[in-house]
């Protein structure tokens, strides 16, 4: 990834909400060329434009451009997709028309190999990648580098779920969760689990196994 200076070497967010705002905003202040996409006749791409990009409550504003649409004939060094996963359907047939050099899918999917086998050939996850790792790194975005990322996602959904259950729960009462609560998305977590190991899927982290323990009891 080169810096501003090189008109090729540009990142680009697709979907500008919390996650891709933040990414876009972190990867501008950190020097690079960044272009953020919002759905077209969207109120948030209005304001985009009238921000000139995404800015800060304390008005801190890096240069960003604005954009309705995914310009395919861009070799973009990174496509980061921030949609949700059920809306990526539509910005698919973008995606693979692009002259994009790499993609980068940031959603929770129990389906990853197919959005590896629909993007064209070379194109890869950010996260399996190490290269950006340190791009994100260098721009203050704390990254990992992941050797199945498939595998990850798999394993990551349970406990994905349960965390936006018990946060759903303590907002809508405007306070924390209780006890009981808690043990029914633990419960609900193991059996996650519990189906994941069923289908033969590999435990992807060995720390994992003191949760299954916990959420025995």
């Amino acid at each position: 990834m080169e810096n501003v200076a090189a008109a090729a070497g540009a990142p680009l967010s697709i979907g500008v909400g919390g996650i891709g705002s933040t990414f876009a905003f972190h990867l501008a202040r950190a020097g690079h060329a960044v272009t953020v996409v919002a759905r077209p006749g969207s109120a948030r791409l209005e304001q985009l434009r009238r921000d000139k990009g995404v800015v800060t409550k304390d008005g801190v504003r890096p240069g960003m451009r604005v954009a309705a649409e995914l310009d395919e004939q861009t070799p973009y060094d990174l496509v980061v997709v921030a949609t949700l996963a059920h809306q990526v359907d539509a910005v698919l047939p973008a995606l693979q028309r692009s002259k994009a050099r790499s993609v980068q899918f940031m959603f929770n999917t129990f389906d990853p190999e197919r959005l590896n086998t629909t993007i064209n050939p070379g194109q890869k996850t950010l996260h399996g990648d190490r290269r950006w790792v340190k791009l994100f790194a260098d721009a203050g975005l704390p990254s990992a580098f992941e050797a199945d990322m498939p595998l990850w996602l798999r394993c990551h959904v349970p406990m994905c779920i349960a965390m936006e259950s018990i946060c759903a729960t303590a907002r809508r009462r405007g306070g924390g969760a209780s006890w009981a609560e808690a043990m029914v998305v633990a419960r609900g977590v193991h059996a996650g689990y519990a189906v994941i190991k069923a289908w033969g899927i590999a435990w992807i982290r060995p720390g994992k196994l003191p949760l299954m323990r916990l959420q025995r009891s």
